[in-house]
């Protein structure tokens, strides 16, 4: 009852969307996200749950900064608004989370996201996937040269909102417009795991090709799949993808596809598929001689080594059938 009323107010509440304005947070995102802010579309609302998310993130970065105050480091400039650089004549600028002083008084820019376990895990699997977070540190790094010279490196703290696990990267920005990206080990550097080329060129490309879309008229493409988690907290989701279905219909048929996919690729998708395919089959087979054994001697739990076999007993409600209980088998390893 009461978590409904306070999605609903969040959602009556949430404020108007502002008007656009090239920002470094945005360097990365959908660009046709930004055309349709750009040329004043409304948005559809977004739901409460969803600013809650939202919401909830910014209150995580104080946290971490409370906590960081209590250590021997300084953390300051909150806040502080950074100009990047010029867009036909409009001044890129953005508010960076805030700049941290170790005890040797050398200054690092920081930033801070806060994520759910999807988010962070993905991160934690493959770096690259934090792409436009590393892009972000770039340009206030390069905003920042400008006011301190000296702040050439950041430090990247990525927080699991679920467990309080922190991913923490060192950002560095070269003079020659190159951003590596590295794991720290303490205060040190560790491995790099990524590097972009050019961020800044690239921003500003961005942000000249958005500005171009206005003058024009021009929707630029798609940047998503249909399926992809970006569209699903974005307000222009339903005027984007309008259409979308008629056009797959309408799209050519029978093509050859041989010179546009690989050969390789294919292969490799039939025999995962195969074989999944092998092992599910073969997954139920003993699933169902397990099942038989246990019914045999009318055991509803028990081990062998450390896995634990278990029966049990669960509804099932059906759109088109009436709820029924089914009788579940679950396999899975002992807890210590």
């Amino acid at each position: 009852m009461l978590v409904e009323i306070i999605k609903k107010i969040a959602e009556e509440t949430q404020e108007d969307r502002q008007p656009y304005k090239h920002r470094p947070s945005a360097a990365c995102k959908c660009i046709r996200q930004q055309v349709y802010h750009a040329m004043k579309i409304e948005p559809k609302r977004l739901a409460g749950r969803a600013l809650l998310v939202f919401d909830d993130s910014t209150w995580h970065e104080e946290l971490t900064a409370d906590w960081l105050r209590k250590s021997s480091y300084q953390i300051h400039s909150q806040q502080l608004r950074v100009e990047i650089f010029d867009v036909n004549g409009y001044k890129v600028s953005g508010s960076i989370d805030g700049i941290i002083t170790d005890i040797l008084g050398k200054d690092y820019l920081w930033e801070h996201k806060a994520l759910s376990m999807f988010g962070f895990e993905k991160i934690e699997k493959s770096p690259t996937d934090a792409h436009e977070y590393y892009m972000q540190c770039a340009l206030y790094l390069f905003g920042l040269r400008k006011i301190n010279p000296d702040i050439k490196e950041a430090i990247l703290h990525i927080k699991n909102k679920n467990t309080a696990n922190y991913l923490e990267y060192l950002v560095e920005l070269t003079k020659s417009d190159v951003c590596n990206v590295y794991t720290l080990s303490g205060t040190n550097r560790d491995q790099l795991v990524y590097t972009i080329v050019q961020p800044i060129v690239d921003a500003m490309e961005k942000f000249l090709a958005i500005d171009k879309c206005l003058e024009t008229g021009e929707i630029p493409g798609r940047p998503y799949l249909h399926d992809d988690w970006h569209c699903s907290y974005c307000g222009w989701n339903e005027l984007c993808w309008q259409g979308y279905q008629e056009e797959v219909e309408n799209a050519p048929q029978g093509v050859d596809l041989s010179s546009y996919i690989p050969q390789g690729t294919i292969d490799e998708y039939m025999q995962v598929k195969s074989i999944k395919s092998e092992s599910e089959k073969k997954e139920k087979e003993l699933k169902k001689q397990i099942k038989e054994l246990m019914e045999v001697k009318n055991y509803k739990s028990g081990y062998v080594g450390s896995v634990a076999i278990n029966r049990e007993f669960r509804d099932v409600k059906g759109f088109t059938v009436a709820p029924r209980t089914d009788e579940i088998l679950t396999i899975k390893y002992r807890r210590e």
